[in-house]
């Protein structure tokens, strides 16, 4: 069936978002070109990609390490409430892999771990504690 340009051009964004995912779960490829071809276009002022790009790639990534690590202070305190002090180890040192990892990252950007720990989201107190020790 051949549909007129002007009714794709019409679409609401709603509309356009529920067309497209049932031409993805058609696997119409044709179909969702298409749709993408005739999506009504915008010209914006931004700010610099480069910039503004790396700015939510490091936040995501930030949330990511943290989500991480507290996940593995899980295990450990799991694995002392359990007595596997093997499995305390190996959680401690995945945290440690991690935040080597956060801070290679950073500094490929030339950014101190140091200075953004100041500006980051508050460290989990048993991560805190286990720091100090």
């Amino acid at each position: 069936m051949k549909i007129k340009n002007s009714v794709y051009e019409g679409l609401t964004p709603k509309q356009r978002m529920i067309a497209t995912i049932n031409a993805q779960v058609r696997e119409d490829n044709n179909e969702l070109q298409k749709l993408i071809d005739t999506c009504p276009k915008e010209t914006c002022l931004i700010p610099d990609p480069a910039y503004s790009h790396t700015m939510q790639f490091l936040i995501s990534l930030s949330a990511a390490v943290e989500c991480d690590i507290r996940g593995d202070i899980i295990g450990i305190l799991l694995a002392v409430i359990s007595k596997q002090d093997d499995a305390i180890s190996s959680f401690a040192q995945n945290i440690s892999n991690i935040q080597t990892a956060w801070d290679e990252v950073l500094n490929s950007y030339g950014i101190d771990s140091k200075e953004i720990s100041k500006i980051s989201a508050p460290k989990h107190p048993v991560w805190n504690e286990m720091g100090s020790k």
